[in-house]
């Protein structure tokens, strides 16, 4: 980060503080992104076997709204 962008920031910011920030929620959330990777996973089986395109859709929003709840 440059000195200009730090100087902006209401707090300072130091490296070792933001990559040993762990909220409770973490866990939850890393379960929740990884289930979603498996969904994924699965729709791109289903395009390369010709699945219908509304089935790929539904599919895919469902993947969509999986990640916004992460």
């Amino acid at each position: 980060m440059t000195t200009q962008i730090r100087a902006r920031l209401a707090y300072p910011l130091r490296g070792d503080m933001i990559r040993a920030m762990k909220h409770e929620s973490h866990k939850a959330v890393t379960n929740r992104l990884k289930r979603t990777e498996g969904h994924l996973r699965k729709v791109i089986e289903m395009v390369e076997t010709g699945r219908p395109c509304l089935d790929l859709a539904q599919q895919l929003h469902a993947v969509e709204k999986a990640i916004h709840a992460a």
